[in-house]
């Protein structure tokens, strides 16, 4: 990995850094203390894509270590994006903690006032900005909802990372310092990015049977409009979806179908 894609920057105070680490500590702000987990959503944001080994890579997908798909995954996911001009594949959305990301959208509008030509025109501002759901999250975010895409799994092109607009954000968040100073994740920041500088109808949900438990509140409709797609897909493998009431219901309803032969390991939902 080329030095500079991990270690801290040197525009980075390091005496900043440890009071705001010792900050972030007292207000319960997870992995606040872990240096390389700072590094890591750095790199995750604005440095993956760079790695000379995926130099001519367009697509990826993000396999989290010990995972475990529910489903048998029988078609090519990069083949069904491009063919459907997608750029962006997510299971759930997740509100984060609003404090660790607290100048995150203050920087973003900073950002927005000095390029307002990146916004894309059929962009989910109403998504990102939404107050009505977790007000408090909104209040404490300065006007961020917090809603992202949980990047523990996605279906990306990597194009769109590469492209000015996502680049000059990164560029801006990078020179903020909050990475660092806070603990702004990979998963937000390539929600904000996505959500500004994309065509949201080419975000694609990669839907499953059940509606989460009230800890992982679904936040998807309201961006995708449950555009559910015909094929089986892939469960997040922290939902022991098989388990849960919801899909027994499910399964009692007709609204979702066991594939012969393979149990509860086969559950997957189809558009009728």
């Amino acid at each position: 990995m080329p030095k500079d894609h991990w270690e801290i920057p040197p525009w980075i105070n390091s005496d900043l850094l440890r009071e705001s680490s010792d900050l972030l500590m007292e207000n319960g702000v997870q992995y606040a203390e872990e240096k390389s987990y700072h590094q890591m959503c750095r790199w995750n944001s604005g440095k993956f894509y760079h790695h000379p080994a995926l130099k001519d890579v367009r697509w990826y997908w993000r396999v989290e270590p010990g995972v475990h798909f529910f489903c048998d995954v029988d078609y090519d996911v990069f083949r069904y994006m491009e063919d459907n001009d997608k750029l962006y594949g997510f299971v759930i959305n997740l509100y984060d903690s609003p404090e660790s990301i607290e100048t995150l959208w203050p920087q973003t509008l900073e950002f927005l006032a000095e390029h307002p030509e990146y916004i894309h025109k059929n962009n989910a501002m109403e998504w990102l900005t939404d107050s009505t759901n977790r007000p408090e999250h909104n209040r404490k975010a300065n006007g961020y909802s917090t809603c992202h895409f949980w990047s523990n799994f996605e279906i990306a092109d990597m194009n769109f990372w590469r492209s000015k607009p996502y680049e000059d954000y990164f560029e801006h968040l990078d020179r903020a310092g909050g990475f660092f100073y806070e603990r702004w994740g990979d998963a937000p920041v390539h929600s904000i990015g996505l959500g500004l500088f994309a065509d949201k109808n080419k975000i694609h949900w990669y839907f499953y049977p059940p509606p989460p438990p009230p800890r992982l509140p679904y936040v998807a409709d309201q961006l995708t409009q449950r555009q559910v797609p015909r094929h089986r897909i892939p469960a997040h493998p922290l939902l022991q979806l098989s388990q849960q009431p919801q899909v027994q219901e499910a399964l009692h309803a007709g609204n979702v179908h066991r594939r012969p032969g393979v149990g509860r390991r086969g559950l997957s939902r189809e558009l009728v």
